[in-house]
């Protein structure tokens, strides 16, 4: 045991004065925190510029004009279509969709046309399809005569709430079974990483070794199972100490991050509410529901078990 103590000794302290080690370990959160910074810096620069789109509907119905935003005017237009393909070119609008004539209440698939030279704007695109679908199903409902507000209660949510047979054990929230989900695949990733990392690590240490003939004299001193065992101890604490260093260090980064971009956690808030194909945000109670169910986790269980396996 003294000499297995004393390879994983050598082997831990060899590796955490490496150089490698040193740049991996504090080079990672600062491309964290340049790659924070040069994202908000893009999302932060904000242009002036109203895309005009010209609207010309073909389609024989009556479908609602998207409505316009700070960045995105719609308006209508009679003129014919080489008529706008000029003033496209003259920059006078920035995009030209055209409505196809509509056949009825039977079509699942309906194309509109976008002209542009550019690639099409994600705002625009986002925009367009979600208010076109909804004008078109307001049409359909009209056309079958069917009672939108009836038709909105017909809409439920549903949420599997678990609950516990033992009364000794916590009642758990629906969210539980997804933050078991998260974290067994975040640490199953977590291992993945480290062994693919680390094992080319153990294999260049081997090979160095036998080229210095370093390791005729340890085996000299101990078996060639003790050798190995302590390396892939000595490695995996390696590996253990600089998973620490991220969880430590990640999360002040990310707090310098937004102090230096002057980002209000709030507008990150209203900026994914405004995203109109975003899924829905979860309200404060959720929130407090999934970090009180990370809290009742058994970590006095889940941590050793994952050194284990580690």
């Amino acid at each position: 045991m003294n000499k297995l103590s004393l390879i994983i000794q050598r082997e831990y302290i060899t590796r955490v004065r490496n150089k490698s080690f040193l740049l991996t370990t504090f080079l990672a959160p600062l491309g964290f925190l340049v790659f924070f910074l040069a994202v908000g810096l893009i999302f932060s620069n904000k242009t002036d510029k109203v895309y005009k789109v010209a609207i010309k509907n073909e389609s024989g119905v009556d479908i609602k004009i998207p409505e316009s935003t700070e960045r995105v005017a719609f308006s209508y237009s009679n003129d014919a279509l080489d008529l706008l393909k000029s003033k496209y070119l003259k920059k006078e609008i920035d995009g030209i969709l055209v409505l196809p004539k509509f056949v009825g209440v039977d079509v699942k698939n309906y194309s509109a046309y976008y002209y542009t030279d550019k690639a099409m704007n994600i705002d625009i695109e986002t925009q367009l399809t979600k208010q076109l679908a909804e004008s078109i199903k307001d049409y359909k409902m009209q056309l079958l005569s069917i009672d939108k507000m009836q038709l909105e209660k017909l809409k439920t949510e549903i949420d599997i709430d678990p609950e516990p047979v033992s009364e000794s054990l916590k009642d758990k929230s629906s969210h539980a079974s997804a933050i078991a989900t998260v974290l067994g695949g975040v640490m199953g990733y977590i291992i993945f990483f480290i062994i693919f990392f680390y094992g080319a690590m153990v294999m260049r240490s081997i090979t160095e070794e036998k080229v210095n003939r370093i390791v005729e004299l340890i085996i000299s001193a101990t078996d060639a199972k003790t050798l190995m065992l302590g390396k892939i101890i000595g490695v995996g604490l390696v590996g253990l100490t600089q998973i620490l260093i991220w969880v430590i260090v990640i999360p002040i980064i990310y707090i310098i991050g937004i102090s230096i971009l002057g980002i209000d956690p709030q507008q990150v808030q209203e900026v994914n509410s405004s995203m109109q194909n975003a899924p829905k945000l979860m309200n404060e109670n959720e929130l407090l529901e999934i970090v009180r169910e990370v809290g009742n986790l058994n970590w006095w269980r889940i941590v050793p078990i994952f050194i284990l396996f580690f």
